[in-house]
């Protein structure tokens, strides 16, 4: 059922993915990738507060799962929290600090949160890790 919903979800078929991931976990599979899996499935699906749950639970599982801090900032970041997801992808980059998509994900939160010298330091620091990406928001926002 795990593999089965991490199918689904990549073909969108996200309520078939949390039906897969739901009976995976029924079944007892309860490691922290298929409660990761079921919360994408939620924020995708604009479940936020499924998400966070679900997002929390494979956390308390794999403390060091950058991937579910990455996902829970967008879920707190959608449901009116950037504060959370600010923290929570700052988490993510102290676990994997090579990860240029976390700093172009945090420069975004600090932009939005109107803070453009943090988010324009993010961007340098992900073009400094090779992320062509950076480039386009360095132009939009440090210029």
């Amino acid at each position: 059922h795990n593999r089965r919903g991490w199918v689904h979800y990549r073909k969108k078929n996200l309520k078939k993915a949390i039906t897969d991931f739901t009976s995976s976990i029924a079944k007892g599979n309860n490691k922290s990738d298929v409660y990761n899996g079921r919360a994408w499935s939620y924020y995708e699906d604009n479940k936020y507060s499924n998400a966070i749950t679900d997002f929390n639970k494979a956390i308390d599982i794999s403390p060091k799962y950058d991937n579910a801090y990455y996902g829970r900032a967008f879920a707190r970041f959608d449901s009116g929290n950037p504060s959370g997801a600010l923290n929570d992808i700052t988490k993510a980059m102290k676990i994997d600090g090579s990860n240029s998509t976390y700093f172009i994900t945090r420069g975004l939160i600090f932009q939005q949160m109107n803070s453009l010298t943090n988010a324009c330091k993010d961007f340098q620091k992900a073009k400094s890790l090779s992320n062509s990406d950076a480039d386009y928001y360095i132009d939009l926002y440090c210029k």
